[in-house]
């Protein structure tokens, strides 16, 4: 199972020798004039013990034995074979007390990649759907399913350990001072609020608990009063994958994964944030009424970027409001089989008096059921007022093109949406332009 909880993986070795250091496990020859980790390829050794038909892919510059079949997932997505070539990244990541398997989590440096370790029974999951995931993979543009690049086996000092690296979901910040929310979803109630406390040496409480704001992450409980705010076009197209998705999933007698989601606000004047999410490949005629659905549909030219977030350069994004909402999300934990040892926990709970509602543990059928119904209540197109709705970012990101950069302020954005606004909205936008001026 996916988990935040991290450890620093930057081994001091002083057995290595003399130009050679042992960094996360890797060997790597070191040249004092240079730091790149992307050297000349030894030899790759031997494959582990008992496989069959492996292949190596390297993880900086140390072999890691894959299924071949892995190739076509990577031809997919455009990833180059060297793509973790002086790309890892050994700092303990700052997304932490996640999740609860407690594997070991790295992440690449470019922060598009996940590194994780796997345990025997995700290893053998994965290897049992491998040839239908590819299969689905290869068909489905809009999928949310995690996009596998490698599971491959590495000899760390004579044991095997077994990786697994996957796309990260969750993308930059697009800008640093705006609030930003981290939550796991699975809609269900069990174990499901994180609670986020500072406290001193004796356990009291320093300050209040953090707010799921900008704290570093929650889940459902947390996300309980929220909602994932698209248009209406979008939100029926993200609710047919999930469901295509999940029923894949339950299919393969597959369970307990979830939903991994970030979601920034961003202002309405932050040019930073509105250069990286505002397409800029096809230009349009000037927009004044705002529709609901973008009039613009931009070229491809990342593949990691597709489906639902290639019309904003790897986010989804929703203005309600006049609020801007930008999501980066995808389903993650997906090889927890319904196996006997899952069966035994659902009779526990069932004692202890969690109802079907609210534990984790339930057959792949009524889960995948749950998890569709949650995302139906959670997604939503409506607007604060009757008759209002979540529309895309067409106006802004014409106004962000058209705005002279080098004026302190420039929302005339705002007198776009007075014309949509009702009078008590109108006084408000107004000493909002106001108090830029008066600045």
């Amino acid at each position: 199972m996916w988990s935040f909880v991290t450890l620093a993986l930057v081994v001091a070795h002083a057995g290595a020798g003399p130009g050679l250091e042992l960094v996360r496990g890797v060997v790597r020859q070191v040249d004092s004039g240079a730091s790149s980790l992307a050297q000349q390829h030894a030899e790759p050794g031997e494959p582990p013990p008992g496989t069959q038909d492996l292949k190596p892919v390297w993880l900086d510059s140390r072999a890691c034995w894959e299924d071949p079949r892995f190739k076509d997932v990577r031809k997919i997505f455009n990833i180059q074979e060297d793509f973790l070539d002086d790309n890892i990244n050994g700092d303990v990541a700052s997304e932490a007390n996640m999740g609860k398997s407690g594997s070991d989590i790295l992440f690449s440096k470019d922060r598009k990649f996940v590194l994780k370790t796997m345990s025997d029974n995700d290893w053998n999951s994965l290897h049992t759907i491998l040839h239908d995931y590819v299969t689905h993979m290869k068909a489905s543009e809009f999928t949310l399913l995690p996009r596998f690049f490698t599971a491959c086996q590495l000899n760390k000092n004579g044991k095997w350990e077994k990786w697994l690296v996957q796309y990260s979901w969750v993308r930059p910040k697009l800008h640093q001072q705006s609030s930003k929310l981290l939550v796991d979803l699975k809609g269900t109630k069990e174990d499901r609020l994180v609670l986020f406390v500072e406290r001193d040496g004796d356990n009291k409480q320093l300050n209040p608990a953090v707010p799921v704001w900008d704290s570093p992450g929650g889940k459902d409980k947390n996300f309980a009063h929220e909602s994932i705010w698209v248009t209406a076009s979008r939100r029926d197209a993200l609710l047919e994958t999930i469901k295509e998705d999940t029923q894949w999933l339950q299919r393969r007698n597959l369970m307990d994964y979830s939903l991994i989601m970030q979601v920034e606000t961003i202002g309405e004047c932050d040019h930073a944030a509105f250069d990286q999410i505002c397409p800029e490949s096809i230009p349009v005629a000037r927009v004044d009424d705002c529709p609901e659905n973008a009039v613009e549909t931009p070229r491809r030219t990342d593949e990691l970027v597709r489906g639902h977030f290639q019309q904003y350069n790897g986010y989804v994004v929703g203005v309600r409001n006049s609020v801007i909402y930008a999501y980066s999300f995808g389903i993650i934990d997906i090889l927890q089989d319904w196996n006997l040892a899952k069966k035994a926990a659902q009779v526990a709970k069932q004692i202890r008096g969690f109802s079907e509602e609210e534990r984790d543990t339930i057959a792949p059928d009524k889960y995948q059921q749950r998890f569709e119904k949650y995302f139906s209540q959670k997604l939503s197109s409506q607007g604060v007022e009757e008759g209002e709705v979540v529309r895309d970012p067409t106006c802004e990101c014409d106004h962000h093109r058209r705005t002279d950069r080098t004026s302190n302020h420039g929302c005339e954005i705002l007198t776009v949406e007075l014309k949509r606004m009702t009078v008590k909205k109108q006084n408000a936008a107004v000493a909002v332009l106001l108090t830029l001026v008066l600045l």
